[in-house]
């Protein structure tokens, strides 16, 4: 038997809106602890067009971003 792992997009509501409202580090530095994790793993990326919108302000999200060594992936339009 084979098990295949799958790989999550992550979008940018999904990142701020846990930043700014349920999961901000503060409170649960697991949340963001596992985040990294994944994306070391290769589990979960990130649309480049996501990055670039959360990274263009400086603000700790963005640094959290920049550091979390998340994968970020050009994806092509239809």
């Amino acid at each position: 038997m084979s098990i295949t792992a799958n790989t999550y997009c992550l979008d940018a509501n999904m990142l701020i809106q846990a930043w700014q409202k349920y999961y901000n580090p503060k409170f649960c530095p697991g949340y963001w602890d596992v985040l990294t994790e994944l994306g070391r793993q290769g589990r979960i990326f990130i649309p480049e067009l996501v990055y670039e919108e959360i990274t263009r302000t400086e603000d700790n999200l963005s640094n959290w971003l920049k550091a979390s060594k998340i994968p970020v992936e050009r994806i092509q339009s239809w």
